[in-house]
């Protein structure tokens, strides 16, 4: 359902003449922290967490009536995934997620806007041999929202500081066959800043 819906919101962006509607271009740098993937207690405490990560995102959209915006974005992070039981912390393997996704966007004030969205969390693991993603990494959907306080520094640019939460679910097919049964709900939280700059003439 989702790549219909990327494919649908890209095309309309791609497609439209700068000169005919206000396309919004915005660049994202800030970072992201996320809840366990794995987490096991029933021989000893053992979790798997990536870290806190770097992410920097780009974005596209397109107003679609009064307050609203229909866009799509993609980010992408890098951090080392960890391991952590009873008696230490070790490195699994580096991580890069790749989110990309379709937003819906509302002005709730001048200066807030309010956003939910749709996307695909994509696992892109360093390594697979000899870890949780030895017989491949998961591509899930997952939903979220996110609040940004707005200030304009001149004509068409504004910057603004965002946070933005998501939840998908995680599991493998190298933890099915270790005995891991079910899917943890993964949870994510990103804070950082944007810019964003507007081109083309908006609608009479």
């Amino acid at each position: 359902m989702l790549c219909p819906l990327l494919l649908t919101a890209g095309s309309i962006l791609l497609c439209t003449s700068p000169g005919s509607a206000q396309v919004a271009i915005g660049l994202r740098l800030g970072a992201v922290g996320s809840t366990n993937l794995v987490r096991d207690s029933v021989v000893e405490a053992l979790e798997v967490r990536p870290a806190v990560a770097p992410q920097l995102g780009i974005r596209a959209s397109l107003p679609i009536g009064g307050r609203y915006a229909l866009g799509v974005g993609l980010s992408v992070s890098h951090s080392n995934l960890r391991a952590t039981d009873d008696t230490a912390t070790s490195t699994v393997t580096t991580l890069t997620m790749w989110s990309p996704s379709v937003f819906l966007r509302a002005d709730i004030l001048p200066w807030l806007g309010a956003e939910a969205h749709l996307g695909l969390q994509i696992y892109d693991p360093g390594e697979t041999v000899g870890t949780l993603f030895s017989q491949g990494a998961p591509v899930e959907p997952s939903l979220g929202l996110g609040l940004a306080m707005e200030r304009a520094l001149g004509h068409r640019l504004t910057a603004s500081l965002f946070v933005q939460y998501d939840a998908h679910r995680f599991t493998t097919t190298a933890l099915g066959a270790r005995g891991f049964t079910g899917a943890t709900v993964v949870h994510r939280v990103a804070v950082g800043l944007s810019l964003r700059r507007e081109f083309g003439h908006a609608k009479p």
